[in-house]
């Protein structure tokens, strides 16, 4: 028996680093999940080839109708929704003299404006669960920011804004809403940094 036996969950940026994790996770505990990510996912595929608790679908979620597309997807699936995790997220390392427009609008389209669209997509379905969550992975960097991660660090205040405004008006609905701040892991998206 699992912590997550019979939950319906969506997981973004689950193809590597903190969302395979989570994937793994959620799966050995018992949820069934819908694993969005840009990228192929051939390596979580053949993982749990023939598990009918796991959906890989390759989607951008910062085209327009992507959230609507998961959500679709999941009830067509599973047969409805108790927990998003919106975790897909980058980060460009510039400094601030070298960040320009496009550059800023990438880094919010995907880390903030994508999570507030499926998080708002999302409500109709969550609404009807009786144990309806939103986790959003932040980043520590939102608190104490660095250098050339302007863009990175204001998107993710901005989730951590976005998920208290959640949690304020969710509440009533039985629907909780958390972020996460991850400190430095060791993930393809920190590994130059690191290293």
């Amino acid at each position: 028996m699992g912590m997550l036996d019979n939950r319906k969950t969506i997981v973004t940026g689950a193809a590597q680093g903190i969302g395979r994790a989570i994937v793994d996770r959620f799966v050995k505990e018992g949820a069934s999940v819908l694993a969005i990510d840009m990228k192929a996912m051939e390596n979580l595929k053949s993982a749990y080839s023939g598990a009918t608790s796991l959906t890989c679908l390759q989607l951008d979620i910062t085209e327009q109708d992507a959230p609507s597309v998961m959500m679709h997807e999941v009830v067509e699936r599973f047969g409805g929704l108790d927990v998003v995790v919106n975790n897909a997220g980058i980060a460009n390392y510039l400094p601030i003299s070298d960040t320009d427009d496009q550059a800023w609008n990438t880094v919010m389209e995907l880390n903030l404006t994508a999570v507030f669209r499926i998080c708002r997509e999302s409500l109709t379905l969550l609404k009807k669960s009786s144990a309806g969550r939103i986790i959003n992975i932040g980043s520590i960097m939102s608190t104490f920011g660095d250098a050339g991660l302007a863009a990175y660090a204001a998107s993710k205040h901005g989730v951590a804004g976005l998920t208290k405004c959640l949690a304020s008006e969710l509440g009533e609905f039985g629907i909780t809403a958390n972020f996460i701040q991850p400190g430095a892991i060791l993930t393809d998206i920190t590994r130059d940094s690191i290293e």
